[in-house]
């Protein structure tokens, strides 16, 4: 593919005044939010697609306060803002979004992931019009950050992987409480604010370090595979789907999930996986794909340097 310069003969890119394009978006992210949760720093998304079949290529904008918002694209840089109802995903954390066709009906539908919110999913009616699907088979409780779709084992339709984060770091909270214990020669996590780490909210989400440190852990991620019509499957916990570089069957890991892609890296025609992971202790992730939608670790020295981002 070749890029012109434009009339004026100069490549690069030209800020367009949002009075213009009437693309009027803020993300913002203020009062106790700001304040008592980091993992909202990380930003949010954005999606573009044609949702309307005009053509043009519309915006989806994610927020961390408020309501999403779609722009349809009217040609020649002007936007106007659609009436998108829930698919404004009001009163969560967004953190990322896409456009996909997921039910075979040659239209874009919409995804969107947030934080304690999962990944929801919206049926296109080809006009822009969006309806729910409440029962699409996607977690709706995980801190979701990004997406991405491929046709992962072959059958002709987009399988789905979501990065996972948490909700809350309680281990930045200054106020948080440990209490650890020494047993059989191994540190462990007794409780958190004076509560058993048995209780839902605190079960495997800490683990004390041979130095007597503790440490947070993050979601596992999530890996869907669809039946063709928009309803997902997980598959992150089936034996045999990860597999380290020597082939054998391993657990999902928990990263630090922020970004994710499927490209072909080895030339073979089959889409690959690559995962970028937040903190320097949790290195990026790159998973080649047999075919049939399991991934095997590719060797580590393969990957000298990672993002940590």
């Amino acid at each position: 593919m070749e890029v012109h310069p434009g009339p004026n003969g100069k490549a690069g890119f030209t800020l367009m005044d949002s009075k213009a394009t009437g693309v009027g978006f803020t993300n913002v992210l203020e009062g106790d939010a700001f304040l008592t949760n980091a993992v909202a720093h990380s930003g949010a998304g954005v999606a573009i697609g044609d949702v309307d079949g005009d053509g043009w290529q519309d915006i989806y904008l994610c927020t961390l306060q408020g309501r999403n918002r779609l722009y349809r694209n009217l040609g020649n840089w002007r936007f106007e803002e659609m009436d998108i109802g829930e698919a404004a995903c009001a009163g969560q954390l967004s953190t990322g979004a896409t456009f996909a066709d997921v039910d075979g009906d040659g239209d874009l539908d919409l995804l969107v992931n947030g934080i304690v919110a999962g990944t929801r999913l919206f049926l296109n009616d080809g006009r822009g019009k969006w309806t729910e699907v409440k029962d699409s088979g996607l977690s709706r409780t995980a801190s979701a950050t990004s997406l991405a779709l491929a046709d992962i084992d072959g059958d002709g339709d987009l399988d789905l992987y979501c990065t996972h984060y948490i909700d809350v770091m309680h281990l930045f909270d200054p106020t948080t409480r440990f209490s650890i214990i020494k047993r059989d020669g191994r540190w462990m996590v007794l409780k958190v604010n004076d509560q058993p780490t048995t209780l839902p909210q605190w079960k495997d989400r800490f683990e004390a370090l041979p130095d007597g440190r503790v440490r947070e852990l993050p979601e596992v991620d999530g890996l869907y595979r669809n039946d063709g019509r928009g309803h997902f499957t997980p598959i992150q916990f089936e034996p045999g789907v990860f597999m380290n570089e020597e082939g054998k069957a391993i657990p999902p890991y928990r990263d630090w999930g922020l970004s994710v892609m499927f490209r072909d890296l080895n030339g073979d025609g089959i889409p690959d996986l690559y995962i970028c992971n937040d903190n320097a202790s949790r290195a990026d992730r790159v998973w080649i794909n047999s075919g049939k939608g399991t991934f095997r670790a590719i060797d580590p020295f393969s990957l000298r340097h990672t993002s940590r981002a």
